[in-house]
């Protein structure tokens, strides 16, 4: 048995390692700049659009119980600051017309999960439209240099 175990890390551990010129490390690196320039500018397009997106109400009442008193205690003070958190992102990037409505309601007798949410969004289809376009122009874009670059890269090893 032992043996066995043995030979099948042996198989694994005598992979072939493929060696990396300079070459191709630069082009690893060329690749993944052009990939965060491309996602960078992805959530440029979906910050404008948001910023046109007005929240009208936004109620959430969540419920829950770990069966342990200590933990549901601890865990109610986590849904808490998840719930500041999340409404710190939605009013940094959107319109609240309306204050909120957060309600955390630990059950210490039993394990319990229950949550609502009730949340009026407002924005202009238009608005959407725009930004859908916008995203697709930037990824053929995208796929149009990649595809450049894997040409280029495929002259370059061939020669």
């Amino acid at each position: 048995m032992w043996k066995m175990r043995q030979s099948c890390f042996q198989n694994v551990n005598k992979k072939k390692v493929k060696e990396e010129t300079p070459r191709d490390i630069e082009n690893r690196l060329k690749d993944s700049k052009e990939l965060i320039e491309g996602i960078s500018h992805l959530g440029t397009i979906l910050r404008k659009f948001l910023a046109t997106v007005q929240v009208e109400q936004w109620k959430w009442a969540t419920t829950f119980g770990t069966g342990d008193a200590a933990a549901t205690g601890i865990a109610a003070g986590v849904a808490w600051t998840l719930k500041a958190f999340m409404l710190q992102l939605v009013s940094s990037y959107t319109q609240l017309r309306e204050r909120p409505h957060f309600q955390v309601t630990p059950f210490y007798q039993a394990p319990v999960f229950y949550m609502d949410v009730r949340c009026i969004v407002t924005f202009q289809i238009g608005h959407a439209i725009r930004a859908l376009l916008k995203m697709w122009m930037h990824s053929k874009k995208l796929q149009k240099t990649s595809s450049r670059n894997e040409r280029t890269e495929h002259v370059t090893k061939g020669a």
